[in-house]
């Protein structure tokens, strides 16, 4: 008789959201699969900002893992893993527990940078991880006045983003908020077209919403920021969106990562130094593909591949190779149900954009709410 095979999914992101939900549709004989998560719900990226902005609720955002478990006949387990220990293949937890695999797939995502900037986590709210922007939300509500000064910190996707849905939900308040968004470079949207940019800029214009470029953060206190010049910045409200950070796990067990600390794989999704573990989203690097970028888009086409190459590994059957594309769809929600989009070359402003993604976020929402 076969041995029964373990594996562990470690982390809830989209490309392991797309395996629970397949080991719902088919259930694997000889196959055992837990899953380790730090949290019971996972939230959707893409529609953070509409929750921001009051456009959505939590439910419209969040996944009930847990319950995706249990009609996936999944094994859940909710902590925080601090190591893996690939000679005696198991996993450490925060509370010294140890959980064994044969094989093991990461999916946990990235973390936030400059988080450790003095001062951030004392009076910052961080839009990592995307449970902090309900307390974000509800406390911008109850305090903002008129003339409050709001200052985002991160000029990326995610800061732009919250500016546009912070400026929105303070005029459907009726309060004259003013929003700046200080970065430490001198572009907002790195990696995104120039067209994009020019937009995006002229919206964030029209909405009077500051930009201050250049400006790297040194340190936080109460209603000031201070910046590596001196200079300091006054704020009411502060919203820290500098961007992605690794998981400093993957260096710490011993796993060839790139300069930025994400752990490396091969066109398998496979880590280039063991085969037996596999990795997925924003928490990996590719060995050959250095144009994938931190984005949603990229978990969720990896999805069916890893599941793919995670039973043939299991079968000892030729894997097959994911190969990124290189252009993809992007829409930044823009405030009051407008975006801005970004797809081969073209750039477009306006409800068409938002209506889209709006369209594209729910439909993707509805795949996965089968446990309800």
């Amino acid at each position: 008789m076969q041995k029964t095979k373990k594996l562990l999914l470690v982390g809830g992101g989209h490309a392991h959201v797309f395996l629970i939900k397949q080991f719902y549709l088919k259930n694997i004989p000889g196959l055992e699969v837990v899953l380790v998560t730090a949290g019971q719900y996972q939230y959707y990226s893409g529609m953070a900002a509409g929750y921001v902005e009051g456009i959505y609720k939590e439910e419209d955002m969040s996944f009930d893992i847990r319950k995706m478990c249990h009609k996936s006949r999944i094994k859940y387990i909710e902590g925080r893993i601090t190591g893996i220990d690939v000679e005696n293949k198991c996993v450490k937890l925060e509370n010294h527990e140890t959980i064994s695999f044969d094989v093991i797939s990461a999916d946990t995502g990235s973390e936030m940078a400059g988080k450790n900037t003095q001062g951030v986590v004392e009076y910052a709210y961080c839009v990592k991880p995307l449970e902090n922007l309900f307390k974000l939300r509800e406390n911008f509500i109850e305090k903002m006045g008129e003339k409050s000064q709001v200052v985002i910190v991160g000029a990326g996707a995610a800061g732009i983003e919250i500016a546009f849905a912070l400026k929105a939900l303070s005029c459907k308040m009726k309060k004259n908020v003013e929003v700046t968004l200080a970065h430490s470079g001198n572009l907002i949207l790195k990696g995104y077209n120039e067209n994009v940019r020019e937009k995006t800029l002229k919206k964030l214009e029209k909405d009077k919403i500051k930009i201050l470029p250049l400006s790297k953060i040194s340190s936080v206190s109460e209603n000031n920021l201070t910046i590596e010049s001196g200079k300091q910045i006054k704020y009411d409200f502060l919203v820290w969106a500098a961007g992605p950070k690794s998981n400093s796990m993957y260096k710490d067990s011993g796993f060839t990562v790139d300069k930025a600390g994400y752990m490396v794989v091969n066109r398998y999704l496979q880590s280039v130094d063991y085969p037996f573990i596999f990795g997925a989203g924003d928490c990996i690097s590719f060995s050959d593909f250095k144009y994938v970028k931190k984005v949603g888009v990229y978990a969720i086409r990896e999805a069916p591949y890893l599941l793919n190459n995670i039973l043939k590994f299991i079968g000892n059957e030729e894997l097959k190779e994911y190969i990124p594309q290189i252009d993809y769809l992007a829409i930044i929600s823009a405030g009051n149900k407008k975006g801005i989009m970004q797809y081969k070359g073209m750039a477009k402003m306006g409800r068409l954009s938002w209506k889209l993604k709006d369209y594209i976020d729910r439909g993707f929402m509805e795949k996965f709410k089968y446990y309800e």
